[in-house]
């Protein structure tokens, strides 16, 4: 039996017939919970587009991810990378960055702080140098380099961390209020007195993720965030669809 199908790309079809696909999205997360968040949204895009999404956690989460990862990730030159953070790593608007051809040259030796002022970190960019000293102009290029990466490639939760959405789709269910300006931590402890648990009756972190992705699961008409995350992601697959 054969079924014809319009607009499928070259990347959906072979990927539906098992084949590897030589073009992937890598979405980057914080952790495990998100990770779970992230692939639950996904779930409903068409098979042969979510299998060309892999959802990679870092462990050193978004410090690392700022720090580390982004300085590597950016060299590669792929565009099909997406870094999706919690939502309280978002930065106010008077400090988010801005393109960097919009930053006169003027502004090339507070390029540091500028950076700092979002990621709350030095990014550890690959320069040059002899004798200890770092060359000034590729250190620019490349901190002008990260800006823009950034800016392209670093998206954000819908709310504050990946709790905060368990709890607004458990507190949806029950026809409850949604506070959607709690904190990261705020958002932890309301959704464990939601389901009568404290932090110290449970053991690790494997069984917190078990237990909040199982009520992620029997709430998730009521997530309505999860929609969010695949407008989020929607670009970059339209990306890959178009190759």
């Amino acid at each position: 039996k054969f079924r014809i199908r319009e607009g499928v790309s070259p990347s959906m079809a072979f990927s539906a017939i098992g084949a590897p696909a030589a073009d992937r999205l890598s979405i980057y997360v914080e952790d495990e919970l998100a990770a779970i968040v992230v692939k639950k949204a996904i779930a409903v895009l068409p098979e042969a587009e979510r299998v060309l999404v892999d959802v990679r956690v870092v462990p050193s989460g978004a410090t690392g991810i700022y720090v580390y990862q982004i300085p590597t990730l950016m060299l590669t030159g792929s565009l099909n990378i997406l870094v999706l953070l919690d939502g309280d790593q978002k930065p106010e608007a008077k400090l988010a960055f801005t393109k960097t051809c919009d930053i006169p040259e003027s502004e090339d030796e507070n390029l540091s702080e500028i950076i700092r002022g979002v990621v709350k970190g030095d990014p550890k960019l690959q320069v040059s140098g002899f004798g200890g000293n770092a060359d000034l102009t590729q250190k620019i290029e490349l901190q002008r380099a990260y800006i823009d990466w950034y800016l392209s490639h670093v998206k954000f939760l819908p709310l504050s961390s990946p709790e905060h959405i368990i709890l607004a789709a458990i507190l949806r269910t029950a026809s409850k209020t949604v506070d959607k300006t709690l904190t990261n931590q705020q958002a932890k402890e309301k959704l464990l007195q939601e389901l009568g648990r404290s932090r110290e009756d449970i053991d690790e972190a494997a069984e917190v993720n078990y237990i909040f992705k199982q009520k992620l699961f029997e709430c998730v008409d009521s997530a309505h965030e999860l929609t969010e995350i695949v407008d989020t992601i929607r670009p970059f697959i339209n990306k890959l669809n178009t190759k």
